[in-house]
């Protein structure tokens, strides 16, 4: 079992808020953890396959903290609102005691500092997503290449119901939880 980090960023935020590009920058600043969507449901699979554990149980969550940390024993964590259920999911399953969402998250994690990130135009943030559903293409490098792409799907034509969707949903996002 891995030792609990020393202290935890954790960096709340919804699709299209710019959350790729901060997680970028904290990694670079070597304080800041090495912050990933390490409980992202379709991601899971593919971080245990690199980390070499099996995709459930203790060993993905120690996994994700040991890659997640950085040389100062800062632990990054991006989670997605939409995200947050099947983190808590996993956390309740490796985890003796009964705690409060809270303090699930600090045994797991260590102290934590939550940084919410959103983007101030959400019209835009709900065009960005429907863009990125649409066309498959999430993030472009600084150089113009392909960072993150999925299934090309096609069909750019913009979609009134779609953006009144994803609009709401990310304002649902930001309203305050328990």
């Amino acid at each position: 079992m891995t030792a609990r980090p020393m202290r935890s960023l954790i960096l709340c935020t919804v699709p299209r808020s710019g959350s790729t590009l901060l997680c970028d920058l904290l990694a670079a600043t070597g304080v800041g953890g090495r912050p990933e969507s390490w409980f992202r449901p379709g991601s899971i699979s593919g971080f245990a396959k690199t980390f070499g554990v099996a995709a459930e149980g203790r060993a993905y969550i120690d996994a994700a903290i040991r890659a997640g940390c950085d040389g100062t024993g800062t632990f990054g964590l991006r989670l997605m609102c939409d995200h947050r259920e099947e983190a808590l999911r996993r956390l309740r399953a490796n985890s003796d005691a009964k705690h409060a969402d809270a303090a699930l998250f600090r045994d797991a994690f260590g102290p934590a500092n939550y940084v919410f990130l959103t983007r101030r135009d959400g019209v835009a943030q709900a065009v960005s997503r429907l863009r990125a559903e649409r066309s498959g293409l999430w993030h472009r490098n600084a150089d113009g290449s392909v960072r993150e792409q999925t299934a090309e799907r096609g069909g750019m034509e913009y979609d009134r119901n779609d953006i009144t969707r994803y609009l709401a949903e990310a304002q649902a996002d930001k309203a305050p939880t328990r």
